[in-house]
């Protein structure tokens, strides 16, 4: 059993969270520092993996992959609770290892070398090992040559580091575990006496834009600095309120006073427009959003860590509610306890395979004919219910999982779509969502590969989708797998197109074959200033010879309006709701049939059609 009784333990985690080295994008240069060690080494593996409280999330490999570990089983554990390089020459003579799993069982570790690798504040985030399946010993001069690899490979996953910034932070702001602290006594207080309230405002800072343009590590920690600053601030000037940091650009304040939720929704907004306000940057000017969780004590939660928990949780799934302050009322709390009882089910889940998938028409504008479908993951947990993507979505960054369900969606999806071809052979195409950071994997191109060739589809019939509002670190990696694929056949669209920070550089720079016009925008056809944009991007994507797709056609007018401004395909509920397994095999398309001239606009007329009939 791994000790995980280190009096670090808590800052430590807070700052694998802050770092964001968990949701780390492939990169070429942490691949050529691997690849050099195990030169060096010769006939190794070698390892580069993030310890969190409960697993071991390889997140660069060269040699065959470790995957994820249980942390209780893993070996560079011992190396994060101590903080210092850890040899072992043979694994068979250690007492502790003899019978360990990695050692007896796959991968049959003989060898092992292991050094931290740090963030800020000297904490360790994770290991950068290498193992061999042979006992061997390990000089002085390896041992050196591994610890210096190990302080360049956090130079690149923490720029901070290099530059030498400290990470302090401002006075009258706590870190995480001060705050619990003084949050427990805060509530032990304030139910004693009765007159007051405690209150907590939990705060999120969200991707800032600084106009279209890519917003570098340095900016993104100056706009961090300035936050915690303006925070500090506000709380000096305000009696009783006392602030906190708790890591990955989440903060907290709390305070005690005669409140009720109005109020406290009040001083949320003040907030959320104090640290809103645009922060100059050697990058340019930033304009950061946030999203703040409002938390007064009802007396029915105890633990202060429960309580951040719960506040973490509601405020994560801000992006699905588009609010930016955000009641922390007793059915957020129930549903923030299901996500967390989920989160420990959510890897098993990937690896049996028991998500699923539903699966939304998409309809050619021209021919009002089907061709193709959006593949929507779900998720039925036969204790907790039904979960949809963007809880799923959650649930693997927090654990570091995205990769792993992407694939795993993905062979879902062409699995499907396969049954579906041996039965209509109608050529429909399939789009299937997949995460950036994916994308640019070193390991992307071949594991779609293999589940192309296990499931049998033709490649042909594959679409992947890319959500615009994600940044590329490596515009060469992606560029170069999406070069791959589309070799094989593959084509590449650009999700939730204008509603992003780069979308125009993403369309200049990368090879896409089609974009998506959002469905806000689509919602808003009767407003002439959302019509116009539509009407340009359709323009824009007809000029460099791209499809385009409107999403969230709820409507006939918004079909028709999108038919007429040129539109190449269109989904929606108007088209048809997302299909379980079943009524997707079944369904061969929705006949229209053109009825009355309609203007939709000073400047446009559009011809209506009603839809005649579906067969599903």
């Amino acid at each position: 059993m791994i000790d995980k009784s280190a009096d670090f333990e808590n800052e430590r985690l807070l700052e694998v969270g802050r770092s964001g080295v968990l949701t780390l994008p492939a990169n070429s240069d942490i691949d050529d520092i691997l690849e050099l060690i195990r030169t060096i080494f010769s006939g190794v593996s070698v390892h580069f993996s993030v310890i969190t409280d409960s697993q071991q999330i390889e997140k660069f490999h060269v040699g065959k992959p470790l995957g994820n570990i249980e942390r209780s089983q893993s070996i560079c554990g011992h190396v994060v609770n101590n903080n210092r390089p850890m040899y072992i020459p043979d694994t068979s003579k250690k007492t502790a290892l003899k019978k360990h799993p990695l050692v007896v069982k796959g991968p049959k570790i003989a060898f092992y070398a292991g050094a931290p690798v740090h963030g800020l504040h000297d904490m360790p985030l994770g290991t950068l090992c290498v193992i061999g399946k042979r006992p061997r010993d390990i000089t002085s001069a390896e041992k050196k040559i591994l610890e210096s690899f190990s302080n360049m490979l956090a130079r690149k996953i923490v720029p901070e580091t290099a530059s030498g910034q400290s990470g302090k932070l401002p006075d009258r702001i706590m870190a995480e575990t001060k705050l619990c602290d003084e949050l427990a006594k805060t509530l032990k207080k304030t139910r004693k006496k009765k007159t007051l309230k405690s209150a907590l405002l939990y705060i999120r800072k969200l991707t800032p834009n600084n106009n279209n343009q890519f917003i570098s590590s340095a900016a993104f920690q100056e706009v961090e600095q300035q936050i915690l600053t303006r925070l500090s601030t506000f709380v000096t000037r305000i009696t009783g309120f006392k602030a906190g940091f708790v890591g990955d650009e989440h903060y907290a304040v709390l305070m005690t006073g005669k409140f009720d939720q109005n109020n406290l929704n009040t001083i949320a907004r003040r907030i959320h427009a104090v640290l809103g306000a645009p922060v100059k940057t050697r990058g340019g000017t930033v304009e950061p959003s946030n999203c703040i969780a409002a938390f007064l004590d009802q007396e029915t939660i105890n633990s202060a860590k429960e309580i951040l928990d719960h506040c973490n949780t509601v405020v994560s799934r801000s992006r699905n509610t588009g609010k930016s302050v955000i009641s922390v009322t007793k059915s957020e709390i129930v549903y923030s306890a299901r996500l967390a009882a989920a989160s420990t089910m959510i890897e098993d889940a990937i690896k049996k395979q028991t998500l699923s998938c539903h699966f939304q028409p998409v309809t050619n504008l021209q021919t009002m004919k089907l061709s193709g479908f959006e593949a929507l993951m779900r998720w039925s947990e036969p204790v907790l219910g039904n979960f949809g993507a963007p809880d799923i979505l959650d649930l693997c960054a927090q654990k570091g999982l995205q990769e792993q369900l992407d694939y795993s969606i993905f062979e879902i999806a062409c699995n499907a779509a396969q049954k579906r071809q041996t039965i209509h052979k109608d050529g429909a195409s399939i789009a299937i969502n997949i995460d950036t950071n994916t994308l640019q994997s070193s390991r992307f191109v071949r594991t779609i590969k293999k589940i192309l060739s296990r499931t049998k589809i033709d490649s042909n019939l594959i679409e992947i989708e890319i959500t615009e509002h994600s940044l590329f670190q490596n515009h060469a990696a992606a560029i170069r797998n999406m070069e791959a694929l589309i070799d094989m056949g593959i084509t590449f669209a650009l999700d939730d197109f204008g509603t992003g920070f780069s979308s125009l550089s993403h369309l200049q720079n990368l090879p896409f074959r089609k974009l998506k016009v959002d469905q806000t925008f689509v919602a808003r056809v009767d407003d002439q200033k959302s019509l116009t944009l539509i009407q340009a991007m359709i323009s824009a994507a007809n000029l460099m010879g791209l499809e385009t797709t409107g999403e969230g056609a709820e409507t006939n007018k918004q079909v028709i309006v999108l038919r007429t401004l040129g539109c190449t395909n269109v989904q929606g509920y108007h088209i048809s709701k997302p299909l379980p397994y079943k009524a997707f095999l079944d369904y061969t398309g929705m006949d229209f049939a053109p009825t009355v001239a309609t203007p939709i606009s000073p400047d446009l007329e559009v011809t209506e059609m009603n839809p005649a009939h579906a067969s599903a």
